[in-house]
C-alpha cells in the first residue's frame, strides 16, 4: 500500500497538495486540502476535526474522507481532544494501516468495529448509549481502472460529486441529515425575526440548543432505519451505508469533501450551484474554492448566510482523469 500527500495531525491546521500520477492505463491529478475552522479574531482556533487519507492498493487507487461530530457527552478519557477530532484522525489511521484488500463497505464496516473496540477502552463509553462513544462520517470512492469502475461506499453528510465528460454532473452521496439541518437552520431565522437579532445571535438561543440536541438523540443510527447513519460502533449504521458503483469511462473528475467545503449561499445539491463549484476547482483548484468559501464568511459576520459557525472546517479531494500522457 502507498499513501498518497501524507500529512501529519500536527500540520493540519491547513495542508494542500497536488500530484500527477499513472494508475493502470488512467492519467490523474489528484489534490488535497484539510483547513481547519476559523472563528472571529476574538476566539481562539479549534484544532481540525476532519481528515482524509488517499492511497494506492493493488493498482486501485483509494479515497477517503472523515468529518468527525460532536459529542452530546464529554469524553473524559480524551482529556482535550474532542471525541469529533479523535474519531475522524483515528479513522485515518486505522484507514492507512488496516486496509486489505476490500472493497469500500467492507472497509467502512472495518473502521466501525475498529473504532469501536478503541472507544469501549475509555471510561464510561458504552453501546447502550452511543452519545459517549466518538464519531464521524465517512466517504471512501475507489477508482479501479482495471473493471473499469468508480466504487463508493458513504456515511454522513460528507459527500461526493462526479463531473461527466458531457458537461452535467451528480450529487451521488445520499445526504440523510439535510432535513435536519433545514429545521435547525429555519429555528435560527425564525428566532432572528421574531427577537430582531442576527442569525449568530440567535445560534446560542437556548431553543437552539435543545433542539439540536433532540436531533443528535433522535436521528442518529434509528433502528427502524429512519434517522441518518454515523460511523460511531453502533451496528444501526449498517442500514444507512450507501453503496454504489459508477463506469469510470465517462467520468472526467470526482470531487469529495466535508459538508464545511462549500461556500456558504451554494447549494452542492443543485447542479447550477455544481456548475459554480465545478468552475471554481477547474480554474483555481481548491485553494480557489477555499478563497471564495472564506471571502463569503469573511463578509458575513453575523451570519445572514445562516450557518452554525463563522468557518467550519474544510477539507476536499478533487481527482481528475486526464486523457493525455504525462
Amino acid at each position: 500500500m502507498n499513501t498518497l500527500l501524507t500529512y501529519s495531525p500536527d500540520n493540519d491546521k491547513k495542508f494542500f497538495s497536488s500530484l500527477k500520477f499513472k494508475l493502470g492505463d488512467s492519467n490523474l491529478q489528484i489534490s488535497a486540502i484539510t483547513l481547519a475552522g476559523r472563528r472571529e479574531a476574538d476566539s481562539p482556533q479549534k484544532p481540525n476535526e476532519d481528515a482524509f487519507s488517499i492511497t494506492v492498493l493493488n493498482n486501485t487507487l483509494l479515497a477517503a474522507l472523515f468529518d468527525g461530530t460532536s459529542s452530546l457527552k464529554p469524553i473524559a478519557s480524551l482529556k482535550d481532544q474532542t471525541g469529533a477530532r479523535f474519531a475522524s484522525h483515528f479513522l485515518k489511521n486505522a484507514f492507512e494501516s488496516n486496509i486489505k484488500r476490500q472493497t469500500p463497505k467492507k472497509i467502512i464496516r472495518e473502521l466501525t468495529k475498529l473504532l469501536l473496540e478503541k472507544s469501549l477502552q475509555f471510561d464510561g463509553a458504552t453501546l447502550s448509549d452511543t452519545h459517549t462513544l466518538p464519531a464521524s462520517t465517512a466517504t471512501i470512492v475507489q477508482i479501479d481502472p482495471k473493471e473499469g469502475k468508480i466504487n463508493l461506499s458513504h456515511v454522513g453528510d460528507s459527500f461526493c460529486m462526479v463531473f461527466y465528460k458531457d458537461g452535467h454532473s451528480e450529487f451521488v452521496t445520499v445526504d440523510r441529515n439535510r432535513v435536519y439541518d433545514d429545521q435547525i437552520l429555519g429555528l435560527i431565522k425564525q428566532i432572528a425575526k421574531e427577537k430582531n437579532i442576527t442569525p449568530k445571535e440567535a445560534r446560542q438561543d437556548e431553543k437552539v440548543k435543545h433542539a439540536l440536541l433532540d436531533m443528535f438523540q433522535d436521528s442518529h443510527n434509528k433502528s427502524d432505519g429512519t434517522g441518518q447513519g454515523l460511523l460511531n460502533g453502533d451496528p444501526n449504521v449498517e442500514q444507512y451505508i450507501q453503496d454504489i458503483s459508477l463506469p469510470l469511462e465517462p467520468i472526467e473528475s470526482t470531487f469529495l469533501g466535508s459538508d464545511g467545503i462549500i461556500p456558504p449561499g451554494y447549494d452542492e445539491q443543485t447542479k447550477n450551484d455544481r456548475e459554480k463549484i465545478h468552475t471554481l476547482l477547474k480554474n483555481g483548484g481548491l485553494e480557489e474554492l477555499i478563497r471564495v468559501k472564506s471571502e463569503i464568511e469573511d463578509n458575513d459576520p453575523d451570519r445572514n448566510l445562516v450557518r452554525y459557525k463563522h468557518a467550519d472546517d474544510a477539507t476536499g479531494i478533487f481527482m481528475e482523469l486526464i486523457p493525455e500522457s504525462f
